[in-house]
């Protein structure tokens, strides 16, 4: 029963992070069309490609901060590979994809725009490890869900203002 809210948060930041990983496409759909959401989830793929690392930091931190080690060098390097990596996102990948995919080429300043989201997520996740870390995941749940209505509302917004770069 004492871990019933850990379990709990963790539950709801899960369905709240899977929530989020699929009603951007359902959003997006009607208001822009087919065409912009193949190339929105080719920048999504890239944005998850981007994130790998930041994924695997979050990983090691948690256990990190559960044992209360200091961690400054490592949070200098998740944050220092978050900006390297979106720096790689605006410049290198739009070059790498003009030539493996010239179909592709409408998305490109998408690509460079959601490149950026890498430093962000990156913050999101640091705070996340500490959280679950500190067993205090109905913080964890409220970021995640802040996040996801954040972007919906983002998405329809911007969306119908900006289309493609929305």
């Amino acid at each position: 029963k004492e871990k019933f809210n850990f379990i709990g948060g963790s539950f709801f930041q899960s369905i709240t992070s899977v929530f989020y990983g699929t009603i951007d496409k359902i959003i997006i759909l009607p208001i822009v069309g087919y065409s912009i959401l193949g190339n929105y989830s080719l920048a999504i793929n890239i944005l998850t490609m981007l994130t790998i690392i930041p994924e695997i930091f979050r990983k090691y931190l948690i256990t990190r901060f559960a044992t209360k080690n200091n961690i400054n060098f490592e949070k200098k390097l998740m944050f220092t590979f978050s900006f390297v990596l979106a720096i790689i996102g605006y410049f290198i990948v739009p070059l790498i994809l003009s030539h493996f995919f010239p179909k592709y080429t409408n998305s490109i300043d998408m690509i460079k725009i959601i490149s950026f989201n890498v430093i962000p997520i990156t913050f999101i996740l640091y705070f996340q490890a500490k959280f679950v870390a500190h067993e205090q995941t109905r913080y964890s749940f409220l970021v995640s869900l802040t996040r996801t209505i954040s972007f919906i509302v983002g998405i329809i917004i911007l969306g119908n203002i900006f289309n493609i770069t929305g």
